[in-house]
């Protein structure tokens, strides 16, 4: 046999069909795990990645805030020593206003090697010199300085008081050189001199070492924008170049987006900051290459999924192709082929209680041909059954006429009451209600006072509006024989009541005045339908009764019994009007 995998169309894909729940449930119990899986570990990797991105930028942002704060307060400190009144700038103040061409030189060489004893002091200080501003001439010759040294061209990065920040910027000194520095400028307080200035630079190489390592992974680029929102130094000059504006939109917190890329900001207290520049495509590869391996590990599950699909069915299919078999065998009225089993244990199991079912059919249908011969019998049988009632109720029917035409009115009045007892008692007429429930116990009465060799009363109270409420057939009769049967005596009386109690029930009570019943025997009449109960109530009594009214009403419906030694026994019966009144209606 050759098998194939196929799978339907989803023009006619139908549920209906086993083939396709089985894969319908192989393909939902591999997707929906992948699905909440997928999602759970989706937003957590995502999460993870970015902290941990995040992290390391907004780290490497603060070592090298760090760094650049360290160099700004160098900056700062070295200019304070030989902008102000101290050695340095005392001998500045006499060199510029001596004559003298041999003492100034000597003070000058004084004043140069001052200077260039704080350069050797701070070893991370470049060039240092004094200008005039106004001239862009030096103090002291410089030959090594460019030819177009000019301290405000450069980006300014941060102004306070006098003191102010260059850079990062090409090194002031010759054009042959190319070095990136921070500089400074600050105005020297020496009188009579409001444009003389010192000019200190100092490299700004170890910041970008710093900047650099946090370049390896994910092409970062690197901002420094001053205070008023201008780039002095970029690392990605098409998007951000030096002198233009820094105003990217806000996208999320912390982190801003612009053209494809997003920012990242470290600001510092001063007013500038830091900016990493990270493109979109390096910050989700990460993430994406996660993606890219998610949808691969989805579409192997999968395809293991319609594998396993493929497998189940051929292992099933055969098993199902044989009890189609075995089911045609049936059908064909053969019920003696020889049963092949599968090899599979459960499908073998299925066999054999098929084998059992197909073997009880055979003995069935062998029955029903019995059954068959005694068909005429049969319908003999249920002709006589249907034929007694008659009988007996044509039998009184004569009796009656006898006494009758022989002026026996006792006996004439005596069948008449019979004949009505049972035909009532025997369901004879349709649903009952309390009316002629009320009318077949009178004639029961009637029938009661010839067999007991004792006088009673038996006196009933109804209204009129419960008369026409439906009620179970038989119910009154076996409560007042329980009166007669239990110690009542001569000049006995039982008292029935049948009343509506605030609209909702119809209460039915009866009442004697007899001998009284003991808790056990009350019990035991409730509950037990025993051979001496039967001489009760046509032989079913008040456990009829019980019965009747909880199979019908549930416990909606109650049925009580109280008794005193001496003093008598009463039952109680309530009857919901509201299932009565739809009783009747139906």
């Amino acid at each position: 046999m050759e098998w194939r995998l196929s799978f339907p169309s989803m023009g006619n894909f139908s549920l209906h069909s086993l083939k396709n729940r089985v894969a319908a449930v192989l393909l939902l119990s591999t997707i929906i795990p992948l699905v909440l899986s997928g999602g759970i570990s989706y937003f957590s990797i995502t999460s993870i990645l970015e902290n941990k991105i995040q992290n390391g930028v907004h780290s490497n942002l603060k070592q090298v805030q760090i760094s650049l704060v360290n160099t700004l307060a160098n900056l700062n400190h070295v200019s304070q020593q030989l902008a102000f009144n101290g050695t340095v700038g005392r001998d500045l103040s006499k060199y510029l206003e001596m004559d003298d061409l041999l003492l100034k030189d000597r003070l000058g060489k004084e004043i140069q090697n001052n200077v260039n004893l704080i350069n050797f002091t701070n070893p991370d200080l470049g060039r240092m010199f004094y200008y005039f501003a106004d001239t862009q001439s030096y103090v002291f010759p410089e030959p090594m300085l460019s030819d177009q040294f000019v301290p405000e061209s450069n980006p300014k990065l941060l102004q306070q008081g006098e003191l102010t920040y260059y850079g990062p910027h090409q090194t002031a000194m010759s054009r042959f050189i190319d070095r990136m520095v921070l500089s400074a400028t600050r105005k020297v307080d020496v009188p009579g001199y409001d444009n003389l200035y010192i000019y200190i630079e100092t490299s700004f190489q170890l910041t970008q070492n710093v900047l650099q390592a946090d370049n390896t992974s994910m092409n970062v680029g690197h901002l420094l924008v001053n205070e008023n929102n201008q780039v002095t130094y970029s690392e990605n000059a098409q998007l951000f170049p030096v002198g233009s504006r820094y105003e990217p939109a806000r996208n999320r917190e912390g982190i801003y987006e612009t053209q494809g890329s997003l920012l990242f900001e470290e600001p510092h207290a001063q007013g500038w900051k830091l900016v990493a520049v990270i493109p979109k495509e390096s910050y989700n590869s990460e993430k994406n290459l996660w993606i890219r391996q998610f949808a691969l590990f989805t579409c192997v599950s999968i395809l293991i999924a319609l594998v396993c699909f493929w497998t189940i069915w051929r292992t099933i299919r055969k098993p199902l192709a044989r009890f189609n078999k075995e089911i045609k065998q049936v059908h064909d009225s053969n019920f003696h082929s020889p049963l092949k089993m599968t090899k599979i244990i459960e499908f073998d199991f299925l066999l054999r209680k098929f084998q059992q079912m197909r073997q009880q059919i055979w003995e069935l249908l062998q029955e029903i041909k019995e059954k068959e011969k005694r068909k005429t019998e049969m319908e003999v049988e249920k002709l006589l059954f249907q034929i007694n009632p008659h009988f007996i109720h044509n039998t009184l029917d004569t009796i009656r006429w006898l006494a009758r035409s022989q002026g026996m009115k006792e006996i004439d009045n005596l069948i008449s009451a019979l004949n009505r007892v049972l035909y009532y008692n025997m369901g004879k007429g349709g649903p009952s209600t309390i009316r002629e429930e009320i009318a077949a116990l009178k004639d029961y009465v009637e029938l009661q006072r010839i067999r007991y060799d004792f006088a009673f009363t038996v006196n009933v109270h109804a209204n009129e509006d419960v008369l026409n409420l439906p009620i179970p057939r038989f119910i009154l009769q076996p409560l007042v024989e329980n009166s007669l049967y239990h110690g009542l005596k001569d000049e006995g009386r039982i008292e029935v009541r049948i009343e509506a109690v605030e609209g909702r029930y119809a209460s039915i009570q009866v009442q004697d005045n007899g001998a009284g019943m003991k808790e056990e025997e009350m019990k035991r009449l409730l509950e037990n339908h025993t051979r001496e109960r039967r001489k009760v109530g046509m032989g079913i009594g008040l456990y009829y009764v019980n019965r009747m009214i909880r199979a019908q009403y549930g416990d909606t419906a109650s049925f009580d019994i109280s008794s005193e030694s001496g003093k008598g026994t009463t039952m109680a019966i309530r009857i919901p009007l509201d299932e009565e009144r739809s009783m009747e209606e139906s």
